[in-house]
């Protein structure tokens, strides 16, 4: 359930205008939904067991992450962000596909894609267009959204999945602010 608090950053993502991010959003809600919901009861669901869709779940979370952060950059260029997209979700396949309980695979391609809003500024020597409060309020979110991520990976003491609940509240939080914070897209959800 605590999955559809994702639902407020998804009209956002889709009232930019931005299909592949709003497509990664719904197939990671989709997948993440049936991997929390066959793992405690244990029966496959399209022929796929909870750790298959955990998987998919791995795969689009990280995609998630590669799409914002390359929204946080501000190319200004959407060729540039669209192969860069491209290139992290081909990336993150075959990363989760080789060994997708291997921390470092989920963590390499999610701090390379947080490295572009913090290189492209020192790069280009100017900072993004942002609207300031969301990005804050956004990031102070996304680094409680961490903290419980964290916690909740050591499942012994988070067996009921309240703590990776929280997770999912605190990052979608941050999620629906922090897809408010590029200008040029901000001005285009409000009609500016």
């Amino acid at each position: 359930v605590s999955n559809l608090f994702i639902v407020p950053a998804f009209i956002v993502i889709c009232r930019q205008g931005l299909r592949f991010e709003a497509v990664t959003a719904v197939f990671t809600t989709l997948t993440s939904c049936m991997y929390h919901f066959l793992e405690p009861i244990g029966i496959p669901a399209f022929g796929m067991n909870a750790g298959k869709w955990h998987r998919l779940d791995n795969i689009g979370a990280i995609t998630c992450f590669s799409n914002l952060f390359i929204y946080l950059a501000d190319f200004g260029n959407d060729a540039t962000e669209e192969w860069l997209k491209y290139a992290f979700l081909f990336t993150t396949i075959i990363l989760q596909e080789k060994a997708p309980w291997n921390v470092t695979f989920t963590i390499v391609p999610v701090l390379s894609a947080m490295a572009l809003p913090i290189l492209r500024p020192l790069l280009a020597r100017r900072w993004p267009g942002y609207h300031w409060r969301n990005f804050t309020i956004g990031v102070c979110l996304l680094a409680v959204s961490f903290v419980f991520f964290f916690i909740a990976l050591n499942e012994r003491h988070d067996y009921l999945r309240c703590t990776h609940a929280l997770w999912h509240v605190a990052i979608s939080a941050s999620s629906f602010f922090l897809w408010q914070s590029v200008t040029r897209h901000h001005d285009k959800l409000h009609g500016l």
